[in-house]
C-alpha cells in the first residue's frame, strides 16, 4: 500500500468515526416510533479485566459504527454484557426522518 493511500484509508476511518458518533442509542424501542428498522447491529471489544469500561466503549462504538453503514440514525440497545474476557453490545439499527433526543 503506498503511502498516499495508507493517508486515504486513515483519514475515511476518522470520518466514519467521527459520523458514527451522531448514532444516537435509545433503550426502547417506543423511543424510535415511525423510523424505518434497517436491521439488527452487534459491537465487541475482546478488552476486558481491568479495562471493562474501555471494552464496553468500543463495543458500543462498534455498534455505532455498524449501525452507520445500514445507514441509521438510531440504535434501540438490546443488551450489552461485559466481563474479563470483553464486552458485546447488541441492538436494533433504525433510520428516523427526525432527530430524537439522546438517551445514551
Amino acid at each position: 500500500m503506498s503511502m498516499a493511500a495508507a493517508c486515504a484509508a486513515m483519514i475515511a476511518g476518522a470520518a466514519l468515526a467521527a459520523q458514527a458518533t451522531e448514532i444516537i442509542i435509545v433503550k426502547d424501542e417506543s423511543s424510535v416510533a415511525g423510523c424505518e428498522y434497517l436491521g439488527e447491529v452487534k459491537g465487541s471489544s475482546a478488552w476486558g479485566g481491568l479495562v471493562t469500561n474501555m471494552a464496553y466503549n468500543r463495543a458500543r462504538d462498534g455498534l455505532k459504527k455498524r449501525a452507520l453503514a445500514l445507514g441509521a440514525t438510531h440504535v434501540v440497545l438490546l443488551d450489552s454484557s461485559s466481563g474479563p474476557m470483553g464486552s458485546n453490545t447488541l441492538g436494533n439499527a433504525y433510520k428516523c426522518p427526525t432527530r430524537l433526543p439522546r438517551a445514551d
